[in-house]
């Protein structure tokens, strides 16, 4: 009888939480507050190791970075091997590939977007790019400070 008593405690305080659960949150929609509140969108980490070699690559990771951007992701472009070319300010605006923007024009819409731009310090030497020479917004990092940046949860996208 006894056991019978605390299983039917248990059930009718499961039922009580559930209900108040649910009346909260359809009382949270009746007021617009349920939708007003967006999900996490996790982070975005978009590795680009091409240059001025494949305009399409690089092209395509600019943008899909500027997409993730527009769409509430916080977005991370390290621009490693050959990629330091992209956020040289000395790159023109005829850099470009068929009806995309120009690659400098990617490169500082995701700055001013609020992406990071992250260039490996040794590849923009290997690449012969001064650190002066960097698009306003980029900054030279080193292997330790990417890594930093890497939690779990993070989505990465390689070109």
């Amino acid at each position: 009888m006894q056991r019978r008593r605390r299983y039917l405690t248990i059930t009718v305080s499961t039922v009580v939480v559930a209900i108040t659960l649910l009346c909260g949150q359809q009382s949270l929609r009746a007021v617009g507050v349920a939708e007003s509140i967006p999900p996490s969108k996790p982070p975005i980490l978009i590795s680009i190791t091409k240059g001025t070699n494949d305009l399409q690559a690089v092209s395509m990771a600019l943008g899909m970075a500027g997409t993730a951007l527009k769409e509430g992701h916080e977005v991370i472009v390290f621009l490693s091997v050959l990629g330091p070319q992209l956020a040289d300010r000395n790159l023109g605006e005829e850099v470009k590939i068929a009806d995309f923007p120009p690659v400098m024009k990617l490169v500082r819409d995701v700055i001013s977007g609020g992406g990071k731009v992250l260039v490996c310090g040794h590849c923009a030497e290997c690449c012969k790019i001064e650190k002066t020479s960097l698009v306003d917004g980029a900054r030279p990092c080193t292997r330790e400070e990417v890594l930093k940046l890497l939690h779990s949860g993070m989505i990465s996208l390689s070109y």
